[in-house]
């Protein structure tokens, strides 16, 4: 999932491979509840490094495994294989509502919403 991101503060954020290890990420469900955090070590969960300079905007990259997940199919339209990954999200994910990431280093907290509930227009 890739991720479009503000910086609101007056300092740039940026974390190479070693200082995203100690990232956690948590998956917010629709009662509020954050699951047990995630570690950033053996799972590549994030791509890094990451940089975003203050008053920015930056990418942000996260990867989710889940064995499960629709592979692409050979010839596949890379629109098409990202809607049945949608969709496969959308019906086994229910009470999902996006993820909180928090950097105890630098003590922010990143909210992510979920992935678009319906097909994009384009």
């Amino acid at each position: 999932m890739s991720y479009t991101v503000k910086n609101n503060t007056v300092l740039n954020y940026s974390q190479d491979d070693e200082a995203a290890k100690k990232l956690r990420l948590m998956i917010k469900n629709q009662d509020g509840e954050l699951s047990p955090p995630f570690e950033n070590k053996e799972l590549k969960l994030l791509s890094t490094p990451i940089f975003i300079p203050a008053g920015q905007t930056g990418a942000l990259s996260l990867s989710i495994e889940d064995s499960d997940l629709p592979t692409p199919k050979d010839r596949e339209v890379k629109a098409d294989y990202d809607e049945r990954v949608r969709t496969y999200l959308e019906t086994e994910y229910t009470r999902f509502t996006g993820f909180a990431l928090y950097d105890d280093v630098n003590r922010y907290q990143i909210n992510l919403p979920k992935w678009a509930e319906e097909k994009p227009a384009n």
